[in-house]
C-alpha cells in the first residue's frame, strides 16, 4: 500500500512564528555586533591616549622632567596656549610624524594626515582638522601624584576637573561619551583607562573615587592649568 506525503505547507501563523523568531535572533546579533564595536573603539582610544603620554613623557624628557607649560615658549617661536599648540609641537621635534597616532573614532576631530612643512608644520591639527581630540594637563611635571590626570578625552566644559556629556554617546560631537557615560583619560603614570561619569543621564563629571567626594581630578590637585582644545 502506497504512502501518500503531507504536502501542506506552512501555515499563516508558523511563518509568522518563524519570522519573529528570526527578527529577535537578527536584533540580539545586532546588539552584540554594536557592543563589540564600540568597546574595540574604547580600547584603541586607550592604546591612543598611551600615544599622548608616550609624546608628553618624550617632551618631559627633553625638558627637566616639565611637560608642555602654559605660556612656554615653543621650539619654533610663540608660547603653549592650547592643546593644539602642544600636539603641533611633538610634529615640530618628531615625536610622530603622522597626526593620526592621535586619532580617535566618534570623535568631532577627523585628522587628514597633512601636517605641513617643516619646521613648522602649521597644518597638523588645524581648523581643517576640527584640532585635537585631548585636552592635557597645562603645568605638570614627572615628579608630581602619578594619579594625576595627564591627558583626556575633549570636554563639554573645559578646564581641570571638567564635564562630558553622556547623552550624546553614539554621536561625535563635542564632549561626548562611550555608552555608559565612560570617557578615557591617562594620568602622569601612565595608566590609560575608560573612567566611568558620576551620571549617564546628564552632563557630569567623573564619579568619585570609593566612598569619598574626590574624582580622579580633584584627588589629585584641587586645580591646575589646562590647555583645552580651542577647535571644535
Amino acid at each position: 500500500m502506497k504512502k501518500h506525503l503531507n504536502k501542506q505547507g506552512f501555515t499563516l501563523i508558523e511563518l509568522l512564528v518563524v519570522i519573529t523568531i528570526i527578527g529577535v535572533l537578527a536584533t540580539i546579533s545586532f546588539s552584540g555586533y554594536s557592543k563589540f564595536i564600540e568597546n574595540a573603539r574604547v580600547t584603541k582610544t586607550v592604546a591612543v591616549a598611551k600615544n599622548v603620554f608616550n609624546a608628553m613623557t618624550g617632551y618631559a624628557s627633553d625638558n627637566n622632567g616639565r611637560f608642555p607649560q602654559v605660556g612656554d615658549e615653543m621650539k619654533n617661536g610663540g608660547t603653549f596656549t592650547s592643546a593644539e599648540d602642544v600636539f603641533r609641537e611633538f610634529m615640530v621635534r618628531e615625536y610622530s610624524s603622522d597626526e593620526t597616532d592621535f586619532g580617535v573614532d566618534n570623535s568631532p576631530v577627523v585628522l587628514d594626515k597633512y601636517i605641513g612643512e617643516a619646521p613648522t608644520f602649521t597644518d597638523a591639527f588645524s581648523s581643517a582638522d576640527g584640532g585635537v581630540h585631548w585636552a592635557v594637563l597645562g603645568n605638570g611635571t614627572q615628579t608630581m601624584k602619578g594619579s594625576t590626570p595627564l591627558a583626556w578625552e575633549n570636554s563639554v566644559s573645559g578646564g581641570w576637573d571638567p564635564t562630558w556629556d553622556p547623552t550624546l554617546a553614539g554621536t561625535s560631537d563635542k564632549g561626548r561619551t562611550w555608552s555608559g557615560g565612560k570617557v578615557v583619560l591617562v594620568t602622569v603614570s601612565g595608566k590609560a583607562e575608560a573612567l566611568t561619569l558620576e551620571s549617564t543621564d546628564t552632563a557630569s563629571k567623573l564619579e568619585n573615587l570609593g566612598t569619598g567626594s574626590k574624582n580622579a581630578f580633584t584627588a589629585a590637585y584641587t586645580t591646575r592649568d589646562v590647555l583645552d582644545p580651542t577647535l571644535k
